[in-house]
């Protein structure tokens, strides 16, 4: 197994219990041993010890105050693509209700875009030699991820949902017109999947729960670096639930401003008193500033 973004994913399920964490007043401590992988440097920093204030990025989900699917196609981006698994920067856009049915692509910079443009990129994608090649979702305010699992012989699509089935959910959401756009964006010349899966992995809390964004992401990152988690095909295991919800987003914090650069990271009042929130980090405010000075400090010693 590969040193990623989790560096103690050998014991994820205890995850909770190991960790010394270390938190008041909205700080989150990044326990000994946390190690985290630069995806476009393959450098591994040791970021324990950091604090990440997360008074801001805490409230609400990933959507405050933000276009949720820009942010979730540009922290697909900031991932990127590791091996067998590739991170698109691209999000599927939908809104269902009724007769009402709109679907769109967002780019990673907040452009709606053809189809045809991530249809070829998924191309790209499978003839590269890709295995599994995920795109968020957001649709009606929720997010979760599509995975196309690229087999020998057929595709498989995998649906990745951070709520449970309550209510008969996964049907109303994935059956029908979602999947069968989902299945479209496939290159013509493929055999196209008649089904899918629902994997519920991650644990965002009840209804009124907001993490789902980051969740989301969160599970892109997992599949990334954890080939333990891409074999999971039983669903309600759950990995992470809504225990890890502040280490979820101060971790995401910290990898989207590492793979942004901290030299891009502008933390000058006027443009932070914006609140621009074009990336995941800036949804820290103020606070990015001193988490910003933290890291640059770590990057120094490394």
């Amino acid at each position: 197994m590969k040193i990623g973004i989790l560096a103690l994913t050998l014991s994820a399920l205890n995850l909770a219990a190991m960790e010394a964490i270390k938190k008041d007043n909205n700080l989150y401590k990044f326990s000994p041993n946390t190690l985290i992988k630069l995806n476009k440097t393959n450098e591994v920093i040791d970021i324990s010890d950091i604090t990440v204030n997360l008074k801001d990025i805490s409230v609400g989900g990933i959507g405050r105050g933000a276009d949720a699917s820009t942010l979730l196609a540009h922290s697909m981006r900031m991932l990127g693509n590791e091996l067998n698994v590739c991170n698109m920067p691209f999000a599927v856009e939908a809104s269902v209700d009724g007769s009402w049915d709109k679907k769109s692509i967002v780019s990673d910079q907040g452009i709606d875009v053809d189809a045809g443009l991530l249809r070829k990129a998924l191309e790209e994608g499978i003839n590269q030699g890709f295995k599994y090649i995920n795109i968020p979702i957001d649709m009606n305010g929720h997010a979760s991820l599509a995975t196309f699992v690229i087999l020998d012989d057929k595709i498989e699509v995998r649906f990745y949902d951070s709520f449970g089935d309550l209510n008969n959910f996964y049907e109303k959401r994935y059956a029908g017109s979602l999947f069968n756009f989902i299945a479209s964006l496939l290159p013509e010349h493929v055999q196209k999947p008649t089904d899918y899966t629902v994997l519920h992995l991650l644990y965002q809390g009840d209804e009124n729960s907001t993490g789902c964004g980051y969740y989301t992401i969160y599970t892109a990152m997992l599949l990334r670096d954890d080939e333990d988690f891409r074999r999971q095909e039983a669903t309600g295991v759950i990995w992470f639930d809504q225990h890890h919800d502040s280490r979820i987003r101060a971790l995401l914090a910290v990898a989207t401003m590492l793979e942004f650069g901290l030299e891009n990271v502008n933390i000058k009042y006027e443009y932070v008193s914006q609140n621009y929130n074009r990336y995941l980090f800036e949804k820290l405010g103020f606070s990015k500033k001193a988490l910003k000075l933290a890291l640059e400090e770590k990057m120094k010693n490394h």
